[in-house]
């Protein structure tokens, strides 16, 4: 990896050009190779920090998949298509008892787990794990706090079954039709997350989340003759009541800014470092709880809001600041003129 980059400088005429610093991601591959000092002091690409904090406030990583049992959580589809049926949709008054309001009560701002200090040269990996247990919790957490990190661990476990019901709808070819086929559905079918940048922790039903639900639904109603019973019964394992897709809302909400954000910091030309100041900036506004956020919305705001501060406040160097600001009113400077 340093040889490669030092190829590259070479190539294009900067090997010996004084560097004010290279941004690379956070993987311990580059990190080992620009930590000695040679290409200037190392900075975090903020696209791939943005996707750390969301990784880490609102545990959507996925390395566990496999050994995450889902299968307590499993909803009876054909009770649940009765009740559609029967009523003529699914949007059911939410019982007070269920997981989803009953998050209604949480403190919002003392919902946030506390966060570890990190030394300045300890940059989290994008390679990090963290232990998404409620076990493992210690006894002084209070009650919000661990009802916080259950609806936390609740939005884990439907990140699994989603991306468990789109390999299983693209593996069974008659279902995947049916998807590119419907007035409402993608052309090119559901895609499996691209595991880059926010798209890593993006529910993979990529359409608004209303005409997403209308294809989904119809999917568990549609009688395909020529799928098997294993098959019937895989893709009902990965059916979503209601209360599943106002999670998938709010997470959409949520995620929504962050990934725009993701997407202007992508560019390949100077300009893009300039966006990061004023990206930051408007994040850090548009992440402060309103007072006509759900409890839930509001909830995922104020961790993510904490990771955000930690990364941005504390991790991020004083060198790198000083640079963001630079760039910021360089180009300001431009445009002026």
């Amino acid at each position: 990896m340093y040889e490669f980059i030092s190829y590259e400088l070479n190539r294009l005429g900067l090997k010996d050009c004084s560097h004010a610093g290279i941004t690379t991601d956070n993987a311990s591959d580059i990190k080992g190779a620009t930590e000695c000092g040679d290409f200037g002091p190392r900075f975090p690409c903020i696209a791939h920090t943005l996707n750390l904090i969301i990784n880490h406030a609102l545990l959507v990583d996925d390395d566990d998949d496999e050994f995450i049992d889902i299968n307590d959580d499993i909803i009876d589809v054909e009770e649940a298509l009765k009740v559609i049926e029967l009523t003529g949709n699914d949007n059911n008054q939410l019982n007070e008892s269920s997981d989803t309001s009953a998050t209604s009560h949480i403190d919002i701002e003392s919902a946030v787990l506390p966060i570890a200090a990190v030394g300045e040269d300890q940059f989290v990996s994008d390679e990090d794990e963290f232990d998404d247990s409620s076990s493992d919790l210690p006894n002084s957490i209070d009650n919000e706090k661990k009802e916080h990190f259950q609806v936390l661990q609740r939005t884990h476990i439907l990140l699994i079954r989603t991306r468990k019901l789109v390999k299983i709808i693209r593996s069974v070819s008659v279902i995947d039709q049916y998807i590119r086929n419907h007035q409402d559905g993608p052309r090119n079918g559901f895609v499996i997350d691209i595991r880059i940048y926010l798209h890593k922790v993006r529910f993979e039903f990529q359409t608004t989340t209303s005409k997403t639900k209308k294809v989904v639904k119809s999917v568990f109603i549609h009688k395909f003759t020529s799928i098997s019973s294993e098959q019937r019964s895989s893709l009902n394992k990965g059916y979503l009541d209601h209360t599943n897709w106002d999670l998938m809302q709010v997470l959409h909400d949520v995620f929504q800014p962050l990934e725009l954000a993701t997407r202007s910091l992508s560019g390949k030309h100077y300009a893009t470092l300039a966006l990061a100041y004023t990206t930051i900036s408007i994040l850090r506004v548009g992440l402060k709880p309103k007072e006509d956020d759900s409890s839930i919305l509001a909830l995922f705001k104020k961790s993510i809001l904490a990771q955000f501060e930690f990364y941005f406040d504390i991790k991020m160097t004083k060198t790198q600041k000083e640079l963001l600001l630079v760039c910021f009113f360089q180009i300001l400077s431009l445009t002026i003129c």
